[in-house]
């Protein structure tokens, strides 16, 4: 039988992250999101290393799309995966308004991805990604997408109370959804500035109709 996990998906990205040149995945996740790159970086890791997979990205169905949809050979979906991008000003604290922006963001995803298998069993995964800079870039007129965010972060507070600020709010945020595997990706260096990229990978889930799937992870760090 053909299966995918948490496991996997962690141990995938990880490899898949150690594969951009050094100081590449900095720079790709201070001028933009970072959630393309890491996503697409995760297919070909998983379609590499997981022959028996059919690996699809940006997976059409019902005039919907998945991020990640991992098929079996028949073309029938091992588990669905959708990717959220974010950075650690965002979430800092408990009473930030994106903090429920991206939680209901994540939910909605994983809404989406249950009802696009129209009633066929597999597990569902949200891979949520947390781009956080260990200062404040040079300001050069909008190459820095969020620049602002990050200078008015790093004022209030040092970058190590915005890292661990982020991770409890996320991590407390994304609870209710499932179980998580907790990792970071060690971005390099752009611009100047050191970067980490912190990663949740929430599930297995299963719709609310069927049992939960038991998941071999529980925010253990990678």
């Amino acid at each position: 039988m053909v299966e995918i996990t948490a496991a996997d998906l962690a141990r995938t990205l990880k490899a898949a992250a150690s594969s951009f040149a050094p100081g590449e995945l900095a720079y790709l996740a201070l001028t933009s999101k970072v959630e393309l790159p890491l996503r697409d970086r995760l297919a070909w890791g998983l379609s590499t290393s997981r022959p028996d997979l059919v690996v699809a990205r940006e997976w059409h169905r019902k005039g919907k799309r998945i991020d990640l949809a991992l098929l079996n050979s028949e073309a029938t979906p091992i588990a669905l995966v959708e990717v959220k991008a974010l950075y650690s000003f965002d979430v800092v604290t408990q009473d930030r308004a994106n903090v429920r922006k991206y939680t209901r963001m994540v939910e909605a995803d994983m809404a989406k991805a249950f009802k696009l298998l129209d009633g066929h069993s597999a597990p569902v995964f949200a891979l949520v990604l947390i781009t956080h800079p260990m200062g404040v870039p040079p300001d050069f007129g909008g190459v820095i997408k969020y620049r602002p965010g990050i200078k008015t972060a790093l004022t209030r507070a040092t970058q190590e109370e915005i890292r661990t600020g982020a991770k409890e709010t996320l991590s407390s945020a994304l609870e209710p959804m499932g179980p998580a595997v907790y990792g970071s990706l060690m971005a390099g260096k752009a611009f100047g500035v050191e970067v980490i990229v912190d990663y949740w990978i929430v599930g297995p889930a299963v719709d609310q109709q069927d049992e939960p799937v038991p998941a071999s992870f529980s925010g253990q760090p990678h």
